[in-house]
């Protein structure tokens, strides 16, 4: 008897090696950042976060004292991408130790009524605070040294998947350490059909809205985004409608005429909009010819849908906030709907 449970022990402990090595080497490009059936759900705040009067200055300094950065992170409830944050990115347990000798992170509910004080003295609330710092995604995360609001260290705009997020958080932090996870990527750039070779944008400006695509190569996130979300059959149909060019950072000597009549290359084009996240999607409203909007956090397929109808549709003209008329346009349609 002794024999065979021993075997059998043997061939558990061979079943789970195997199991475990299959789930280490599944590729992170299968992964899915985002559950479309989170929708609408919130994650818990993490206990770990600090308790804080919301006196920014003070964190600040209570921040520095213990050798740490401030980290604000803007939230509200039922955003998928904020419970996305909450689970894949603070829960991760590297990264939640690191995140904990580095940073003290101090949450806003940019729906949020409780007041904050700002550094010359006014008082706001939260929602107040959030536009006022011009958070136009959730999750937004801010970092803050000793140069307080005005100049933030690293603005995070949107969701960023795990290997994103670390990678940030060690550059800002100026720390030197492994925390663990990359990502798989193809050697090459994503092309879509409603992809235009024409990179004289003036002449489409009155005619069509305009978006440029500035992507790299070995960027898994620009591809992932292409599979989930720019190739989708309605965002598809909708970029069809638009005059949309791709730019890879690497051809930096291309030439391109803006919206406005004025040549550019490629180079200064990036440079000169503080470009830290691939794909970036800079969104032109019809005969805008400045930027309108952009998309420069990982979208999901409803994401990119959403500030495609928002920016299309010249909405923004008459909202501001993108947040606000999602909210509104939903709230609209179970009206319709009888719900």
């Amino acid at each position: 008897m002794f024999y065979y449970l021993k075997n059998l022990s043997i061939i558990i402990l061979l079943l789970v090696s195997i199991v475990t090595n299959i789930t280490a080497q599944q590729s992170t490009k299968d992964i899915k950042w985002i559950d479309g059936d989170d929708f609408g759900k919130s994650a818990q705040i993490p206990y770990w976060f600090k308790e804080s009067f919301l006196e920014i200055e003070l964190d600040i300094e209570e921040a520095l004292e213990a050798e740490r950065l401030l980290m604000l992170y803007f939230h509200q409830e039922g955003c998928p991408y904020c419970k996305a944050t909450i689970e894949k990115n603070f829960s991760d347990p590297t990264t939640k130790d690191f995140i904990q000798e580095n940073f003290d992170v101090v949450e806003i509910n940019i729906r949020g009524s409780r007041s904050i004080t700002l550094p010359n003295g006014d008082i706001v609330d939260e929602r107040a605070f959030s536009k006022l710092m011009k958070i136009q995604y959730t999750p937004t995360i801010l970092i803050l040294d000793d140069s307080g609001l005005n100049e933030p260290l690293e603005r995070m705009n949107g969701f960023r998947p795990l290997p994103i997020f670390q990678e940030t958080l060690l550059v800002v932090s100026g720390k030197d350490e492994e925390l663990g996870f990359t990502l798989e990527s193809e050697p090459n750039l994503v092309k879509e059909n409603y992809f235009s070779e024409n990179y004289n944008l003036s002449t489409f400006t009155g005619q069509k809205p305009i978006a440029i695509f500035i992507e790299k190569k070995d960027c898994s996130i620009c591809q992932q985004m292409h599979r989930e979300a720019f190739a989708s059959k309605e965002n598809y149909k909708a970029l069809s409608d638009w005059h949309v060019i791709q730019i890879d950072v690497d051809e930096a000597d291309q030439e391109i005429i803006l919206p406005d009549g004025t040549s550019q290359n490629i180079g200064d084009f990036i440079e000169g909009r503080e470009i830290d996240f691939f794909p970036t999607v800079i969104l032109y409203g019809l005969g805008e010819t400045e930027e309108t909007f952009r998309m420069d956090s990982y979208l999901t397929n409803y994401g990119v849908k959403s500030t495609l109808q928002y920016i299309g549709s010249g909405d923004y003209k008459s909202q501001p906030e993108l947040q606000r008329w999602s909210d509104e346009t939903r709230a609209a349609r179970r009206a319709a709907r009888g719900g």
